[in-house]
């Protein structure tokens, strides 16, 4: 089997990690489970799929600067957004781009997020594998769910629909849930977590395109000709993800289940599924130094502090920068409302 482009996604902000995601140092370039960056860890399982040359990182020009040094890429493998449109304008340039290219022409293309954390590496690598074999289908990559979560996008599969082995007919995208939906969503069996990993042959992907979204294809053509002309594209791209541009919309879609741990490092709570208690009871990073009396199930990231809890239950406690987090878990969604009193420290 021919060896994919692969693409990772590396153009979010990261806000619900704030104080420790900064618009300078977003997420992707945090080390929050390993000594490993988030897109260092990305980069690595890439590698199971292409080499270097294969694998490209697209973002902006500023954290481009601040990722180079982590990767062993060439400057050319780095995919410059002009302005953050969400992910179908990048998409639509980087298929056009591959399309163009004679070393890359007709060779499927893999998305990653530079965010995720993947447990089982070898499992996944499989799974990437199972999807890359078919070139029939606009492929996402489905998690099995292990619990009722309201925070991710959910994909209904018709399991009496197999398409080939391991792959099947995609019924609908579910938005976020809330909590009694997910519930059935979970007791049903019949709903994956939508990973927001896909596996694209480029030239579906461009028909596809064409049909359901042809601003954006006529706009992601108009991008090839020059770098001015890439930035008045993308200045009258429309924000929208590739779900809604087009997933959504095509009739050419299908989902390979992966059965390995994910998660999708966009919030703290998702640190506490990630990290190991310690024998207190508490998620806390392997750089902190913690000690605790009577307290259980907080979690605590600090580096330059030692930390000491006393009575106190399911707080949050991050030192990042000039900035000390303290909220209860409970509280998190509201980290963006937070954030905002603090224009100083974005």
């Amino acid at each position: 089997m021919e060896q994919p482009i692969v693409l990772i996604l590396a153009g979010g902000s990261g806000t619900r990690l704030w104080p420790l995601s900064r618009k300078e140092k977003p997420k992707q370039l945090l080390s929050l489970y390993s000594n490993k960056t988030l897109i260092e860890e990305t980069f690595r399982r890439a590698q199971l799929l292409s080499d270097p040359k294969s694998i490209y990182v697209a973002t902006t020009s500023k954290l481009a600067k601040n990722i180079r040094p982590l990767l062993p890429l060439q400057r050319q493998n780095f995919i410059i957004e002009p302005q953050a449109k969400n992910t179908a304008p990048i998409l639509a340039y980087f298929m056009q781009l591959m399309q163009q290219k004679k070393t890359t022409k007709g060779r499927t293309v893999v998305v990653l997020s530079a965010d995720h954390y993947i447990q089982d590496n070898e499992t996944w690598q499989k799974t990437l594998l199972r999807a890359l074999s078919q070139k029939e289908y606009l492929v996402c990559i489905g998690i099995k769910p292990t619990r009722a979560e309201t925070g991710y996008g959910y994909i209904e599969v018709d399991k009496r629909k197999a398409l080939g082995e391991s792959l099947y007919k995609i019924e609908s995208f579910k938005e976020k849930p809330d909590l009694k939906k997910a519930q059935f969503y979970l007791k049903s069996g019949n709903f994956l977590w939508n990973s927001g990993m896909f596996v694209f042959p480029p030239a579906l992907f461009l028909d596809e395109l064409k049909k359901h979204a042809p601003q954006i294809y006529e706009l992601s053509e108009m991008a090839l000709q020059s770098t001015a002309k890439l930035k008045d594209a993308f200045n009258q791209m429309p924000e929208i993800s590739i779900d809604y541009a087009l997933l959504e919309k095509s009739s050419r879609l299908a989902v390979v289940p992966g059965d390995f741990v994910w998660d999708d490092v966009g919030s703290f709570e998702a640190l506490a599924r990630i990290l190991k208690a310690n024998d207190d009871g508490n998620y806390v990073y392997e750089q902190t130094t913690c000690r605790s009396v009577f307290a259980r199930e907080n979690i605590v990231l600090a580096s330059r502090k030692k930390v000491a809890l006393l009575g106190v239950q399911d707080l949050v406690i991050v030192e990042g920068g000039d900035v000390l987090l303290v909220a209860h878990r409970k509280s998190l969604e509201q980290i963006k409302k937070l954030r905002e009193l603090f224009p100083e420290s974005q």
